[in-house]
């Protein structure tokens, strides 16, 4: 007979291990079930996941490592299915012999650290930049990696920006010293034409003329790169300036090159916009996507309007205010070296042996002038694309005629004055002062914007005109005009400058400045700004006597 003590202590430790089991089975459930969340969880992140499991030599170092799971995301950017390459190593998966290689200082910091370990690594084969984080966990580790390959061009287009700004800074203030010198040159080979009667050296002054016209070119190209030339700015439609462009290529370019017109567009596309200059940044593009094609091929243009739902808005580094005309010249020439491609806008930069390496340049300023977007896509042997992005704008509104300038405005603007020129270049302020005493104007210079204004303090009353130089040491020209209208309200003054004054000659003309001459100038461009000074100050008097009335 068994004894009842012991019957009822195998009981009570039966219903002890039941009890045991049960609470086993609720942390197996509840294991499998969180299992079961983080794998779903795993399975649904955009981000790539993957497991790997290490794999050793007989003395314990890492030799390589398979892949254990790989959750769809990065299934997706590797193209691949996991039955395919579950249990292989990345040299097998990636088909990249050096993987493992390139690979093994990352792992081995991974479990020497023991922690989790961030890093970032480009992958040619899929063509991803990922930001990734591995964690070690016994023979495996966890990576988990963000695709910031967007974000990555973003960055090296706006660092490619600012270097295109830095260089068009350097561009800009060689061309403005330049600019003054040609000024010089130009101005006194005139008077010199002028002058002389021999044919021999009127040949040679026409000559040297023509030669710095040349470098006149040169230095506007400049000036378009760094955005500092003059702007003539109309509103157009764009349709019209494309197909003059075709036009015009139609007759230059190798008959074997087929040209394709753009296809008509919703409405009419109107920018407002220098049209020679965009006309000259087309013809640049084109003539570049000519000269990839020597033994013929197609060039197709294309215009359309874009906004922000447009996919190619995304590429645009700047904050977009569009919505923009969007005009894409596309070649299917040799196409460009990703080795070069971003240094194609550079100045001078040519793989041509007849090129100036201004072309593309001189169009990547025009477009950013206009406070537009150019980009390119280009491989080897499939052509390249170029897209120009600029503001659209509405169609102009028919502005009545403004009534002429009567005679008696027209007589006193030609009449002699007694002019004032600042200029900081002595050849400048010389030249100047001959080219107006021709014209029998009374000249007398001052080299700074401090002695201008000492100047018409003492003889204010006795001065008709100020030329004012913009850029010069001390105060420049928009300074030195202020504290001569504090001398005199009335004061009629002008700008001469080589740099681009259209975004801020609207101040100007609110200050009181009465015109602009812009450098290099010949003797009849500045009597034509005087008289234009002159006339618009008549003009502003007659107004106001007409509202007091």
């Amino acid at each position: 007979m068994s004894d009842p003590s012991s019957t009822e202590s195998l009981n009570l430790r039966i219903e002890e291990l039941e009890s045991q089991l049960k609470a086993c089975r609720r942390s197996y459930n509840d294991l499998t079930e969180r299992a079961s969340r983080n794998r779903d969880l795993i399975e649904h992140l955009p981000h790539e996941v993957h497991v790997w499991k290490l794999v050793r030599n007989e003395d314990g170092s890492i030799r390589t490592w398979k892949l254990d799971h790989a959750n769809p995301a990065a299934l997706n950017a590797w193209s691949k299915s996991l039955d395919d390459i579950i249990g292989r190593t990345p040299h097998e998966i990636f088909g990249d012999e050096k993987a493992t290689e390139r690979f093994m200082p990352i792992v081995q910091k991974i479990f020497d650290e023991n922690e989790p370990y961030f890093w970032e690594e480009e992958y040619p084969a899929t063509g991803q930049t990922l930001q990734m984080v591995s964690i070690p966990y016994g023979d495996h580790f966890i990576s988990t990696g963000l695709d910031i390959s967007d974000q990555k061009q973003l960055q090296e287009e706006i660092k490619q920006l600012q270097k295109m700004d830095a260089i068009g800074q350097l561009a800009g203030g060689i061309a403005h010293d330049f600019n003054n010198q040609l000024t010089g040159i130009l101005g006194y080979a005139e008077l010199l034409e002028d002058a002389l009667t021999d044919s021999t050296a009127l040949e040679d002054v026409r000559n040297i003329r023509t030669s710095a016209m040349r470098s006149v070119s040169l230095t506007a190209q400049l000036l378009a790169f760094a955005r500092k030339g003059t702007l003539e700015m109309d509103v157009f439609e764009i349709g019209k300036i494309v197909n003059d462009t075709i036009s015009i290529l139609g007759h230059t370019i190798n008959r074997a090159i087929k040209i394709e017109k753009p296809g008509p567009t919703e409405t009419p596309l109107f920018l407002r916009a220098d049209a020679g200059l965009i006309q000259n940044a087309l013809l640049n593009i084109a003539l570049n996507g000519c000269d990839a094609m020597p033994n013929g091929g197609t060039l197709t243009f294309s215009l359309k309007s874009v906004d922000d739902e447009d996919p190619i808005w995304t590429r645009l580094a700047a904050d977009p205010v569009g919505p923009y005309v969007h005009i894409s010249i596309r070649d299917t020439g040799i196409g460009i070296d990703e080795e070069i491609i971003e240094k194609i806008f550079e100045p001078f930069f040519t793989t041509r042996e007849d090129g100036n390496g201004m072309g593309l340049s001189s169009a990547f300023g025009t477009i950013k002038r206009h406070d537009g977007h150019i980009l390119v896509d280009s491989a080897v042997g499939e052509g390249s694309c170029f897209h120009l992005l600029v503001p659209r704008c509405d169609a102009p509104v028919e502005q009545p005629e403004s009534p002429s300038r009567t005679p008696d405005a027209r007589r006193e603007a030609d009449s002699p004055l007694r002019i004032l020129v600042v200029d900081d270049e002595p050849l400048l302020r010389d030249l100047c002062s001959r080219m107006l005493s021709r014209k029998g104007h009374q000249v007398i210079t001052a080299s700074n914007g401090t002695e201008a204004t000492r100047e018409y303090a003492e003889d204010g009353q006795n001065i008709d005109v100020v030329i004012l130089d913009m850029n010069m040491p001390g105060p420049n020209g928009l300074e030195t005009f202020r504290e001569l209208k504090r001398i005199d309200p009335d004061v009629v003054a002008l700008i001469a400058s080589g740099y681009n004054l259209e975004q801020t000659s609207e101040s100007f003309l609110q200050a009181g400045i009465r015109g602009f001459v812009h450098k290099p100038f010949r003797a009849a461009d500045l009597t034509k700004a005087i008289s234009r000074a002159i006339s618009a100050t008549i003009s502003a008097t007659n107004s106001a006597t007409i509202a007091e009335d």
